[in-house]
């Protein structure tokens, strides 16, 4: 098997084990952020504080990931224990990929609390003390 082959796979379930829990955790904020839905500044400041958390959890879980075993992961299991390789390379490649996918999926969180942020901040310029929108209701 070509190491190209090796990596891909690995990248492939690392993607898959890490997108499932940014999806859920994505469902959380979601769901704080639809119970704040009569105040959209603060759902969306909500969502930026929480999506902010997130990506900070990613970029932890990145540091960590070449230093935890490869055969305690999600990955080494969703390769069906086997990947052809020694067990330093193994440990190699596996932390080196979960590293660079925890790292690509932190940035994307981080970037959705930047624009949430923007949005919360653009929100509360447009609302009075209220939160009614300026000029409705006077």
């Amino acid at each position: 098997m070509a190491v190209t082959d090796i990596h891909e796979r690995v990248r492939v379930c690392a993607e898959f084990s890490i997108l499932r829990g940014v999806g859920f955790a994505s469902l959380a904020i979601s769901t704080t952020m639809f119970a704040f839905a009569f105040e959209l500044s603060r759902s969306f400041m909500a969502g930026a504080i929480l999506a902010g958390v997130m990506a900070a959890i990613l970029g932890l879980k990145a540091l960590a990931a070449p230093a935890k075993r490869y055969k305690k992961t999600e990955v080494w299991i969703l390769l069906e224990k086997k990947i052809g390789l020694s067990d330093e390379r193994a440990q190699k490649v596996i932390g080196g990929v979960l590293r660079s996918v925890y790292i690509r999926f932190a940035r994307y969180s981080l970037y959705g609390a930047l624009a949430m942020w923007t949005l919360a901040i653009l929100l509360s310029f447009a609302t009075g003390p209220s939160g009614q929108p300026i000029g409705i209701g006077r």
